[in-house]
């Protein structure tokens, strides 16, 4: 088949892959470079973790990402994974963490608890509230996103794939499987994949009222000297209690200490200037009052900023609209499954597998599509 690809994220540099490996002819369109700063995918590390509060589908996914990426690796030649281990803390009944556990534990996954005590002594970066507990895994870690997203575009081109950049989708017919950029020229193939991110709604007029670009900001801050080797050595963080949804990244790999929280995120126009707004860092940086110690002496040095997708209930999306296929895999948990999303969108397109049964297993709301471990192991 001839597909044309929009947008060079991870999600379609992942389904570019996934086609080009069984010898369909790919271009892929990028309006900006590969990495797009400006992309959702492009930061120094993403997490991946098994803990996914009460959502059991995105839980067992989790294992096929693993495998995915493992199959990536593979193809590179190195990893682009850290393992630390991932931790999670409860501090209320019934919070996420709670319920994280009692998903791992109908799912079957191992895990360790912490009370208190524990958890102070063994990481010193923590202040624990006295009563709360942590479940902790060995598996789970960091994804270097940057490096992925550049190695795989290096690995795409050296396979043959068209990779245009700087080339702006100004429109897109579904029927015909034809793009038209900003200078008016055009492309057309059997199959369009739409991967356009948080830039979606402005192609596809049907998506501007189901998903919303949402502007985040990460913090990457130094830790106080006494506690820099106890962060080299600490686990993800994926969750420290409360409702805000804070989470932290270690500073592994020449990677920086990364802080933020998911309920500073708010809608906004993807357009934008990537600018911090007064006092941001600061604000990012309190969050974590009465979580970690010696908090007054962290140092913030830079903030990150992008736009990501927030589909209902936080679920990927995987449709066909005539011969197009759009994918968004963001809602804020999308790096980790990247390299699975690819394999499933490229099967789907090609009626591998049916598109529907394909983006509900996607969704976690239902089984894989039959035999779908060929998918990542073929």
């Amino acid at each position: 088949m001839k597909i044309v690809i929009v947008g060079g994220g991870i999600a379609g540099l992942s389904t570019a892959w996934a086609l080009s490996r069984d010898g369909h002819q790919i271009t892929l369109f990028e309006q900006d470079s590969v990495p797009n700063p400006r992309g959702a995918s492009v930061d120094q590390h993403r997490l991946i973790r098994n803990f996914y509060s009460d959502q059991v589908g995105y839980c067992r996914l989790v294992a096929s990402a693993f495998a995915a990426w493992d199959q990536l690796w593979r193809a590179l030649g190195r990893s682009h994974y850290i393992e630390t281990g991932a931790l999670a803390i409860s501090t209320t009944p019934d919070d996420w963490t709670a319920r994280s556990r009692r998903t791992m534990d109908t799912v079957g996954f191992d895990y360790t608890v912490l009370d208190d005590a524990t958890l102070a002594a063994r990481y010193p970066i923590l202040t624990p509230a006295a009563g709360c507990w942590a479940l902790h895994t060995k598996r789970g870690g960091v994804l270097l996103a940057d490096r992925i997203v550049a190695d795989l575009g290096d690995l795409l081109r050296r396979e043959g794939v068209d990779i245009r950049v700087g080339c702006r989708v100004r429109d897109i017919d579904p029927a015909r499987a034809r793009i038209t950029l900003e200078d008016g020229t055009t492309a057309a193939g059997d199959a369009v994949v739409i991967a356009a991110g948080a830039w979606l709604p402005r192609l596809l007029a049907e998506f501007a009222g189901r998903v919303t670009p949402m502007r985040n900001a990460v913090l990457y801050a130094d830790p106080p000297q006494d506690l820099a080797a106890a962060w080299a050595g600490a686990p993800i963080i994926v969750d420290f209690g409360g409702e805000d949804d804070a989470y932290a990244a270690p500073p592994v790999a020449g990677c920086g200490l990364k802080l933020a929280y998911g309920a500073h995120r708010a809608a906004g126009d993807v357009e934008a200037p990537r600018e911090p707004w007064p006092d941001e860092a600061a604000a990012v940086l309190g969050r974590f009052a009465g979580r970690l110690r010696n908090l007054p002496d962290y140092s913030a040095q830079q903030m990150r900023i992008c736009f990501y997708t927030i589909a209902p209930e936080s679920r990927f999306i995987l449709e066909r609209l005539e011969q197009a296929w759009i994918v968004s895999a963001c809602s804020g948990h999308g790096f980790k499954f990247g390299a699975l999303v690819g394999h499933a969108t490229a099967a789907a397109v090609t009626g591998r597998y049916g598109t529907p049964q394909t983006a509900r297993w996607l969704a976690g709301l239902g089984p894989a599509p039959d035999a779908a471990s060929d998918l990542i192991l073929a």
